[in-house]
C-alpha cells in the first residue's frame, strides 16, 4: 500500500481515529493526464494544464476526474464523518472508475468510496459544462490507472 506502487492515488490512514492522515501520491495530481490545476499554469513539477470541458468525451469518462474527487472519495472511508448517518461505517473500495460505479451491484453502491466520487463528478460536469453525459463506456484507456485505478484506506 501507498504510493510506492505508481498506481496507488491516494490513502487514508487512521481512518478509525479522530485524526485520519490523507496521503496524497505523484498520481492523484497527474492521474490520466486530466488537468487539475484548475487555472492557466500547469502545476509544478507535474505540468499538468487545466481541466475543460472541451477535453471530455460525450460519455462520462476518467476524462473528469479531478483532485477534489479523488479527496472526496478518500473522506468517505472517514469512519467519523460516514458512521453518524446513513452507512453506520466507512465506505469500502468495491469499484473504481465511471464504469466500474455504474455497472456495480445496487445494494454495494451505498458503501462503495467512488460512488460518492463518480456522483459529485458528473453532477459537477454537466451543470458546468451545460451537457448531458451518456453512461461510462468500459474503454480501459485511462492512461494513469495502469488497467485498474486504485486507493486505499490502512
Amino acid at each position: 500500500m501507498g504510493c510506492a506502487a505508481k498506481e496507488n492515488i491516494a490513502e487514508l490512514r487512521d481512518y478509525k481515529t479522530a485524526y485520519p492522515k490523507m496521503i496524497l501520491c505523484d498520481a492523484a495530481f497527474t492521474h490520466g493526464g486530466i488537468g487539475k490545476s484548475y487555472g492557466t499554469i500547469p502545476v509544478p513539477p507535474f505540468g499538468v494544464p487545466a481541466v475543460g470541458c472541451n477535453k471530455f468525451d460525450k460519455e462520462v469518462s476518467w476524462k473528469m476526474d479531478t483532485l477534489g474527487a479523488t479527496i472526496l472519495h478518500e473522506y468517505t472511508h472517514y469512519m467519523a464523518l460516514m458512521a453518524p448517518h446513513p452507512l453506520l461505517k466507512e465506505t469500502a473500495d468495491v469499484a473504481y472508475g465511471p464504469h466500474g460505479v455504474q455497472h456495480m451491484q445496487k445494494k454495494h453502491a451505498l458503501y462503495n468510496g467512488d460512488s460518492y466520487n463518480w456522483f459529485a463528478t458528473e453532477n459537477l460536469w454537466t451543470n458546468l459544462c451545460n451537457t448531458n453525459y451518456l453512461p461510462a463506456l468500459n474503454k480501459g484507456d485511462d492512461p494513469g490507472c495502469f488497467g485498474v485505478c486504485k486507493a486505499f484506506k490502512g
